[in-house]
């Protein structure tokens, strides 16, 4: 089953990313750019790390991983957080 939320929540980023930030590159020139390459280098190590260990717990998501090793209060606590934000 595919989760909706997170597509529109990915609709948003993209939106302020293609929109917001190319205004911002026009004003303040490369330093934007440079602020968005910058970030490559540690998002390839976290997704190296996190796919390590999340096919060491033989989990898929994020959510999985936490109430296995931290139980069920522990994702519920996760899940009511992120909720306003959606």
């Amino acid at each position: 089953m595919v989760d909706h939320r997170r597509f529109s929540l990915d609709r948003r980023i993209q939106r302020v990313t293609f929109t917001g930030a190319a205004g911002k590159i026009y004003t303040s020139g490369l330093l934007v750019l440079c602020l968005y390459w910058s970030t490559i280098i540690p998002i390839i190590t976290v997704l190296i790390y996190t796919s390590y260990r999340f096919r060491r717990m033989r989990v898929v998501s994020w959510m999985e991983a936490v109430r296995l090793r931290y139980g069920k209060p522990s994702e519920q606590l996760y899940t009511w957080i992120k909720l306003p934000l959606i």
